[in-house]
């Protein structure tokens, strides 16, 4: 819990530098979850998609950030999704948390980024 109370408290900053960790922290977790989710239903396809999420928190490409406003990676807008995610974890409401925290993970997810970033480590492999 250590390490997403972290990531919280760092998404919940004024500063990108902060929000940049937060999210960095995020996809650790992510990382370590992936490590894990195997003996519970999860194919393959979905775990490498939860790595390439982590992947895409933890060394996030083209962030547009403004205080309060926007923050975006890639050109997809999480702000609202995270602060609600925030606000909820902050009065313990973890259902809503995790939900809020899904959405935001699906936008980057549903917009292509994972397969993108496949694309790109696949290349760089040859």
């Amino acid at each position: 819990m250590d390490h997403l109370t972290h990531a919280v408290d760092g998404m919940s900053r004024d500063n990108v530098v902060p929000v940049l960790s937060g999210l960095g922290e995020l996809g650790a977790v992510m990382r370590l979850l992936s490590g894990v989710v195997h003996g519970c239903g999860m194919n393959s396809n979905q775990i490498a998609s939860l790595k390439g999420l982590a992947a895409i928190l933890e060394n996030p490409h083209k962030i547009d950030f403004q205080e309060g406003k926007k923050l975006s990676i890639s050109g997809v807008d999480i702000h609202h999704e995270i602060s609600a995610a925030v606000a909820d974890f902050h009065r313990r409401m973890w259902g809503g948390f995790g939900f809020k925290l899904g959405a935001a993970l699906g936008k980057l997810s549903h917009a292509g980024l994972v397969k993108t970033l496949e694309k790109t480590t696949d290349k760089s492999k040859h």
